[in-house]
């Protein structure tokens, strides 16, 4: 004998529907801020490259998969550390220290 009735049934719908609505915002949210911190790396990488391009000419390949590889407080560290370089033997020494 089943003892669920219409209005538990109703419920049981109402409260999944309302689950996988939470869950499709909370997802969305998630890759908004993925996503925003993902364009603010790749935002900062490219002005550096240009940065560093201006200043000891076109890097190389490797210089610049480096570059790529660097997470968000390397890149802010990168940034700063680069004003103080004077040669690109310094920005090339940097890069070997880096942690991978």
């Amino acid at each position: 004998m089943e003892l669920v009735t219409s209005w538990m049934r109703e419920g049981i719908v109402k409260g999944k529907a309302e689950g996988i609505a939470e869950g499709k915002a909370e997802g969305k949210a998630e890759g908004i801020e993925e996503g925003l911190a993902r364009g603010l790396r790749e935002g900062e990488r490219k002005l550096l490259l240009r940065l560093l391009n201006r200043r000891f000419g076109t890097l190389t390949t490797q210089e610049e998969a480096q570059l790529g590889d660097l997470n968000e407080e390397q890149l802010e560290q990168l940034g700063q550390d680069f004003l103080d370089f004077k040669s690109r033997d310094e920005l090339t020494t940097w890069l070997s220290r880096i942690e991978k």
